[in-house]
């Protein structure tokens, strides 16, 4: 029943993932649902650890994860495959796309086949290892992801661009801004 329930969430989050992304804009809400995650997951940690001596806990480590679930789907369930398809031109977009599918759905197989081990190793610490990675992850976000909300190809292509002669060079369809 837990099962069905965090698939239920997971949905209907991914599916008001939307609007607010066209609302609030690619990046901040991948960050924020990222943030949710680390904080969902410490909290989980916590209630983990403690609930043997605080018997409510348990109960506190289920919303923590109902709420880890709700950050996934508004960040990195959703908004991934919106940039990935927002850094391509359209000729290559397909198979960047396919490529980035089959990361995404590798890395869920490669959490959901290694968990058990992996808390079977770590006991209740086992999500400290996804708030390194979300954090680690997070930083790299925060530092190189560019708000991609309302920009053309060519705008973020120049985002991304550390020289606009290199530009240039490279795609001779983008124009300076002046041209």
């Amino acid at each position: 029943p837990c099962d069905v329930f965090s698939w239920v969430i997971n949905v209907l989050m991914t599916g008001i993932s939307v609007p607010l992304m066209e609302k609030s804009g690619r990046r901040p809400l991948l960050i924020v649902g990222m943030i949710v995650m680390v904080i969902s997951a410490g909290l989980i940690t916590v209630a983990l650890n403690l609930q043997n001596t605080v018997h409510w806990l348990a109960y506190i480590s289920i919303i923590c994860i109902i709420t880890f679930v709700i950050g996934f789907a508004l960040g990195l369930g959703s908004i991934p495959q919106f940039i990935g398809a927002e850094l391509f031109k359209q000729g290559p977009r397909p198979p960047a796309m396919s490529l980035a599918g089959f990361l995404n759905w590798l890395a869920n197989f490669l959490v959901a086949i290694s968990f058990p081990s992996l808390q079977e190793a770590t006991g209740p610490y086992s999500f400290i290892v996804f708030i390194v990675f979300l954090v680690t992850f997070g930083a790299f976000l925060w530092k190189k992801l560019p708000e991609t909300k309302n920009k053309t190809y060519d705008e973020i292509y120049r985002i991304f661009s550390v020289d606009e002669d290199k530009v240039q060079e490279r795609d001779p369809f983008i124009h300076a801004e002046g041209d």
